[in-house]
């Protein structure tokens, strides 16, 4: 993802950040995405655990995939709520 994806905005003024807070804020989704990609954003991991995830750039490669799936899946796919 590239800058331009974060500061992107669509016609109906949802922000991609606004809609990446809120799918982070959304536990049940987190899960699931961490059930359906091998990854684990939503668990707690032992420390040793995170420190190997960080040093191996697993952890780094599961953010990008979470927010690619919410660029794609959720802030270009959902319909624009116009007032």
């Amino acid at each position: 993802m590239t800058p331009a994806h974060y500061l992107a905005v669509r016609s109906d003024g949802l922000s991609f950040l606004a809609c990446l807070e809120a799918a982070a804020g959304t536990i049940e989704l987190v899960q699931q995405f961490d059930r359906l990609y091998g990854a684990s954003l939503a668990t707690r991991r032992a420390p040793i655990e995170a420190m190997v995830d960080a040093a191996t750039g697993k952890q780094d490669a599961d953010m990008q995939a979470f927010l690619r799936f919410v660029w794609n899946s959720i802030f270009l796919r959902t319909p624009a709520i116009h007032p």
